[in-house]
């Protein structure tokens, strides 16, 4: 029996005894180390050949890389797309993951996976689905936040369970050694996986960083630069329709930045080892970052040299697939013109906790189509549809049926995987954002006219109605300028694949990217920054000569009076 992988070469023969094998190809900054461990036993010719013609074949350049994943979702599917595209380049990866999740396909990827902790049926499940619940009765301006400081139903706050695993796993013992044992070249780094940069601060091992959401505004603040809180669009400042916000706006994002911020000092409390870093310290351990975005179908963000976008990088060149038998049918039996398809995600399986569900689905039925409906519940007869032109199942082949060109239009919570396939495949899209970061998408599918927007406090079936009717009168609009997007990403030289892979490329053969970053920032106090001690000099000199103009005209003043007093006087 021989056995010969690529990566890790190994020839073992159960006749003779004979085992070689090559050690895992290690790459730290510029060197090269190579381990060969060779059992040697009288070998025939044609295994000689063999051992040969694998060690040919393996990569030369091959370096151990882990990929983290801090939760679930559309985050574990980004990530092993980026563990996949490495594979690809001759690298031995390895994918861990807080979480785990069924609708991301793991079987037969060729990078080793490492699950922390299950979620499909497991106590985690059940305080998603409940977290998720509460968040749906939260108003939708404050979504993100609500996420982030755990607000309930009654406006309290839970205890951030995330934040606390996932910061007593990436600082603790177990994570250290696995680090150890890895002796990995490189690290990618999913935004959700809290605490890893105080490992990896004094690691002394290149970092990418990956941001699952279509907010990269947070990477200049990560790299020091000064926020544009109030002129950008983010997961906490709404711009609507382009245009600089009202005071109310920037009133609210204020209020809700310093809950946030209260937040992160009460972590503080239950994470204590925050306290012995600087924060400006973790937030620059990644030396390149990359969003899951593109200034065409999101924002023109003023982001550091070091932030790219990765575009539609998990579906270029990706083949669609025929539909199953059962989709297939049910859209050529469809006695209608119009095929629409909706799904709240991955994270949201269960759309019958959501109290607007069956006026959506009321409001579909006013007019002529065929629904294809994502549930894990019978919708149907759960409120008494009587209409026959729905399809209900657990799960779809999302990206094959927006590819069919069958589909009119997609019903969406707009979390980022949905948004972007829609765009890619040309699919207009009608929107009702649920929780996290998903008003800010749909925000931009609104802005970029991709689709229609609703929000659920506006939810009712004559709006939901007419909002069918704005995506059915429009779709040839919305198409065009998806199809416009989409062709100015395929021909953007700075986003996708190339970007990637060169910047990993790059950090591997010199361990940094430092030419990408402005030093002289991470130096400078907020003081020198904004330049608020000379503006503090300008101002305290203003003022100065202000109190002596005040201060002469009132002894001016009591003179005059004095004498003007003593002449009536006389």
């Amino acid at each position: 029996m021989v056995y010969v992988s690529p990566w890790s070469l190994g020839l073992v023969s159960s006749e003779s005894g004979i085992c070689l094998r090559m050690s895992s190809i290690s790459l730290h900054a510029t060197n090269t180390i190579l381990d060969v461990i060779v059992t040697w036993h009288p070998l025939g010719e044609m295994t000689v050949l063999l051992v040969l013609f694998s060690l040919l074949l393996s990569p030369a350049n091959s370096a151990n890389i882990l990929v983290t994943c801090g939760t679930f979702g559309s985050h574990l599917f980004m990530s092993a797309t980026v563990a996949d595209l490495l594979v690809e380049q001759g690298h031995n990866v390895t994918l861990l993951s807080l979480g785990t999740d069924l609708n991301v396909n793991m079987a037969g990827r060729a990078f080793h996976w490492y699950p922390v902790s299950e979620r499909k049926g497991s106590k985690k499940e059940l305080v998603i689905n409940d977290m998720i619940a509460g968040l749906l009765e939260l108003p939708s301006r404050s979504m993100m936040v609500d996420l982030l400081v755990g607000t309930k139903r009654d406006g309290t706050n839970r205890s951030p369970r995330h934040a606390e695993k996932s910061f007593t796993y990436f600082t603790g013992k177990d994570f250290g050694r696995f680090m150890q044992d890895g002796k990995f070249d490189l690290v990618v780094v999913e935004d959700t996986c809290l605490g890893i940069t105080i490992p990896l601060l004094t690691a002394g091992i290149p970092v990418v960083g990956l941001t699952c959401s279509a907010d990269s505004s947070w990477h200049r603040v990560k790299e020091g630069y000064p926020t544009l809180l109030f002129s950008e669009p983010s997961i906490i400042m709404r711009l609507e329709k382009n245009s600089p916000p009202t005071f109310k706006d920037r009133w609210e994002t204020t209020m809700m930045y310093l809950r946030f911020m209260k937040y992160y000092v009460g972590m503080q409390n239950n994470v204590p080892i925050l306290a012995d870093y600087a924060l400006v310290e973790l937030n620059r351990v990644p030396d390149v970052r990359f969003v899951m975005d593109h200034p065409a179908v999101g924002f023109p963000y003023l982001v550091p040299p070091n932030s790219f976008s990765l575009g539609f990088f998990h579906l270029e060149g990706r083949i669609t697939n025929p539909l199953p038998t059962d989709i297939k049918e049910f859209i050529e039996n469809c006695p209608y013109n119009d095929v629409v398809y909706m799904s709240f995600g991955s994270f949201f399986s269960n759309i019958t906790s959501f109290r607007h569900t069956e006026t959506i689905l009321n409001a579909i039925f006013r007019t002529d189509v065929c629904l294809l409906l994502k549930s894990t519940q019978n919708a149907r007869q759960l409120y008494g549809l009587s209409t026959k032109h729905i399809l209900e199942r657990p799960w779809f082949p999302q990206k094959d049926l927006l590819g069919s060109g069958k589909v009119s239009f997609f019903i969406s919570h707009c979390g980022n995987n949905g948004r972007l396939e829609s765009i890619f495949y040309g699919v207009p899209l009608l929107c009702v954002p649920l929780f996290a970061d998903q008003l800010h998408n749909a925000d931009r599918v609104h802005s970029k006219k991709f689709g229609v927007m609703l929000l659920k406090e506006d939810l009712t079936e004559d709006s939901f109605s007419e909002a069918v009717e704005r995506v059915l009168e429009s779709r040839e609009v919305f198409a065009g300028n998806m199809n416009q997007a989409t062709e100015t990403i395929a021909q953007d030289p700075g986003s996708g694949v190339e970007v990637l892979l060169f910047q990993v490329s790059y950090l591997l053969k010199y361990g940094n990217a430092d030419y990408l970053r402005n030093s002289i920032i991470k130096k400078q106090s907020m003081l020198e920054l904004f330049n608020l001690d000379i503006l503090l000099i300008f101002v305290g000199g203003f003022l100065a000569v202000l109190v002596l103009v005040v201060v002469g005209m009132c002894m001016l003043g009591k003179c005059a009076f004095r004498k003007l007093f003593k002449a009536k006087m006389e």
